[in-house]
């Protein structure tokens, strides 16, 4: 018959009961995390391990205290002490009074990180949020992989038969892994408080149909209306005539219900389409030179007393030269014709002098 004293009972609960403890700090250097902490009045534990559920860990923050020593805030554990063993203790969830998400709805899930940074990921009835403060970047990348050495190279090395039990290299493999969101990353989605990037090799914004829509293409070129080998694809003409240098539109095959009407197909003098190019047709006075530095531009042949003044103005108030068998010369295109002097300062006769 087993007899159950209250003095019994209490050294029971003493040692197999678990204990209520605060949290001054966690070691999450150690490959099972570990904690340090107060338990029962005057009693403080440290390298108390603390497992952590598969696929989710997280570090709480340090315990605080008064000028006194007194701790006015810390994340708190429950402990249990494995076989009954007071010597034995391992904590279990650990929560924050300081930083916990409050007044979450039913059917709620939510993760954070303290309440100074409002970092959150919830899952609520509407759908899911990740939000952040506008001093915070909220970025989706993809980085270089991790050289494995822990679990997978063991795995690997069972399946070989090179393994050798618990000595050997095995026992020197290094296992766990490294966070890596520091890693510079030349593929991911960023939004923060003054812009969003998407970086990437190439870019592709489409309509259901998964063809309708913009092609940032791999080749450096931008490509409106379908994706790049969709369709006939042209060259953008900018609002200066000029064009643009990597940006080409799907040529277009007529019009539609709602949408634009498609490339030109025809032209009325005075203009004409010729190989897909619309161009002015124009006569004399009007010409087109093939050369030099206007080659291709739109220019007015004049003859004289028409001329182009200092300003580019088109004018016919200068005058020629008398024709008197003497040597004129004028500065300037307003002044008047004068006597060339030779260096001599003698007058010019139109040769002999």
């Amino acid at each position: 018959m087993h007899r159950a004293t209250p003095l019994n009972v209490a050294f029971r609960a003493y040692t197999s009961g678990g204990s209520r403890a605060t949290v001054s700090g966690v070691d999450d250097t150690k490959m099972m995390q570990e904690m340090s902490g107060s338990f029962m009045a005057g009693e403080s534990r440290d390298r108390v391990e603390s497992p952590q559920n598969y696929g989710f860990t997280s570090v709480v923050m340090d315990e605080e205290k008064d000028a006194l020593g007194k701790i006015t805030g810390s994340a708190e554990t429950f402990i249990s002490f494995m076989g009954g063993g007071r010597h034995f203790p391992v904590a279990s969830v650990m929560d924050d009074r300081r930083h916990r998400l409050l007044n979450l709805a039913k059917g709620d899930v939510a993760m954070f990180r303290t309440a100074v940074d409002q970092l959150q990921f919830h899952l609520a009835q509407e759908g899911g949020f990740w939000s952040g403060p506008a001093s915070k970047k909220l970025r989706m990348q993809l980085v270089p992989g991790q050289q494995q050495q822990g679990a997978q190279a063991t795995a690997a090395a069972a399946s070989s038969g090179s393994g050798s039990g618990s000595g050997g290299t095995q026992g020197q493999q290094q296992k766990g892994q490294q966070p890596v969101y520091k890693q510079n990353s030349q593929q991911f989605f960023e939004l923060n408080g003054t812009m969003t990037q998407i970086v990437n090799k190439a870019h592709q914004f489409l309509l259901q149909d998964q063809q309708t829509g913009i092609d940032i293409n791999s080749n450096n070129n931008v490509y409106l209306g379908a994706k790049s080998g969709a369709g006939d694809f042209l060259q953008v003409m900018l609002a200066d005539g000029s064009i643009a240098k990597n940006v080409f539109g799907l040529k277009g095959g007529g019009g539609g219900g709602g949408g634009g009407g498609g490339g030109a197909t025809s032209a009325a003098p005075p203009l004409q389409l010729l190989n897909n190019v619309m161009s002015l047709t124009h006569s004399l006075p009007f010409v087109t030179p093939t050369s030099g530095a206007n080659a291709g531009s739109l220019s007015l042949q004049m003859a004289a007393p028409m001329m182009l003044d200092a300003s580019g103005n088109l004018t016919s108030t200068i005058k020629e030269a008398p024709v008197d068998g003497l040597t004129y010369a004028r500065v300037g295109s307003s002044a008047a014709w004068a006597r060339a002097l030779a260096i001599t300062g003698d007058l010019l006769d139109g040769g002999s002098f």
